[in-house]
């Protein structure tokens, strides 16, 4: 390597940073392989800390997805963006120092990478009641699971859809529930560190710009902890009371409420800086006894619907009103009522706080979907309808389990999906899109996954860019 010098100093005298830090299980940060290239380039030692030398520091942690810049002083150079622009910036320097031995602050540069969303809340709307309104067709739509080598959850899902079903999905759904204080076993720190958020907007926007949908829902750590299998969305509040102090401001238990939902809204703020819409589906199956948001408490303990209702337009009042969001569709989601579950409409703060209505399905191959006229009953409201969540019941008849009890697979693939779908269709209910969830209950997961997105009923993400977007 040839002699470089920066504002006068030999290079060889910098050590190399990386500053980003993860709270969650991302296998390769990307800072850190730029960094660990420009080390072996550059003869440069790694440092795990910084001190008072002189550095090169990398960074991929900006929420600004398109934004990246080098920065050079004679005791620092900075090389930074979001996790998706900070290979631009890595790449400009790269060439900077092929290019040039003198290095100056006047070499510093930044720049963008366009990316932009072809549709605002509007658009998003009318594609939905266009869908909704149609039996034509319906859009296609699953969860973000597992993270990949060198994808955070939604690349990682679109890239295995794409490949095992020849399609990707118009929308994919996130959750950052499991970025808590209340939730510290797995993930590290009590909220997203700013590299997984920056993976988790850049992701979007790439999706976004791309035609695709971002949805948001939330798995909430329980502010009381007090579940007995530990697992963090679970335990109860226990009564109404409770649940009336943790929507009033100022109390402790509401402190925690918000803590609990830091990480979501740290989200949902970066969503709006990079001008992508988005849908949110607060409170998910609220209706149940199942999660500690719901409507039933155990025993005769019952959240009232007056409490369910400010539940609601408390996530309302501070979407719209503290972080002044207006690019936003709200999607209510009760479960379809199995019996044991409160009527749909239960919890319905009432049509001036929601856009999109649906039910969560969990099938035991039984067509329940309508069960105490549960889908017919969302559909009263005269909202855009949906299959809000839908797969096998996992613990259910469809599940298939090996020798030690663990579920291998389902008796249930995309194409009883796509039957269900057509005959609910058949039966005069509506439906905009339908949303899988994750690993073995996902699009690419159940099988057959190739024969729903290539049919024709089915709205992949090139379908809706080419035939909604593209102006």
């Amino acid at each position: 390597m040839k002699n470089i010098t920066v504002c006068g100093f030999d290079i060889r005298e910098f050590s190399v940073y990386c500053a980003d830090k993860i709270s969650c299980d991302n296998k390769v940060i990307k800072s850190k392989v730029c960094a660990e290239k420009l080390s072996e380039l550059l003869s440069l030692t790694i440092s795990e800390e910084m001190g008072d030398g002189k550095y090169i520091v990398v960074s991929a942690s900006s929420t600004d997805v398109n934004s990246y810049s080098v920065k050079i002083s004679e005791m620092k150079i900075e090389i930074g963006g979001s996790f998706l622009s900070v290979d631009r910036a890595f790449e400009g320097f790269l060439k900077l120092i092929e290019e040039k031995s003198d290095l100056c602050e006047g070499d510093s540069f930044s720049g963008s990478l366009e990316l932009g969303v072809p549709y605002n809340k509007d658009d998003l709307y009318r594609l939905f009641e266009t869908a909704s309104e149609s039996d034509k067709m319906i859009i296609s739509g699953t969860h973000a699971y597992q993270v990949g080598k060198e994808q955070g959850k939604i690349g990682s899902t679109l890239l295995q859809t794409k490949e095992k079903c020849g399609e990707f999905p118009a929308i994919i759904e996130i959750d950052l529930g499991l970025h808590s204080v209340y939730f510290d076993f797995y993930y590290k720190g009590d909220t997203i560190s700013p590299y997984d958020l920056s993976v988790y907007v850049s992701e979007c926007l790439e999706h976004a710009s791309k035609g695709g949908i971002i949805s948001v829902c939330i798995h909430m750590s329980n502010p009381l902890n007090n579940a007995k299998d530990k697992v963090w969305y679970r335990g109860k509040l226990g009564s109404d009371e409770l649940a009336r102090e943790m929507l009033t401001e100022g109390t402790e238990l509401h402190g925690a409420l918000r803590k609990t939902l830091e990480s979501t809204f740290m989200l949902l703020k970066a969503l709006k800086q990079n001008g992508i819409p988005f849908m949110f589906r607060p409170l998910h199956e609220m209706n149940g006894g199942w999660f500690w948001w719901c409507v039933n408490q155990g025993g005769d303990i019952k959240l009232q619907r007056e409490t369910m209702a400010e539940f609601w337009k408390f996530f309302y009042k501070v979407v719209s009103d503290e972080l002044d969001i207006k690019d936003v569709l709200w999607v209510y989601s009760p479960n379809y009522n199995t019996g044991s579950c409160a009527d749909v409409l239960y919890a319905y703060p009432g049509d001036e706080y929601v856009d999109i209505v649906g039910c969560d399905w969990y099938t035991c191959g039984n067509y329940e979907v309508n069960n105490n006229n549960s889908y017919s009953g969302v559909m009263s409201t005269g909202k855009i309808s949906a299959l809000t969540e839908v797969g096998p019941a996992s613990g259910g008849p469809l599940a298939i389990k090996n020798e030690e009890g663990k579920i291998i697979g389902y008796n249930w693939t995309c194409l009883d999906l796509l039957s269900s779908m057509k005959r609910m269709l058949s039966d005069g209910f509506k439906i905009s899109y339908f949303l899988t969830w994750t690993g073995k209950g996902s699009i690419a997961g159940l099988g057959d996954g190739d024969v729903l997105m290539k049919d024709d009923l089915i709205l992949t993400r090139d379908d809706i860019m080419s035939k909604f977007w593209k102006k």
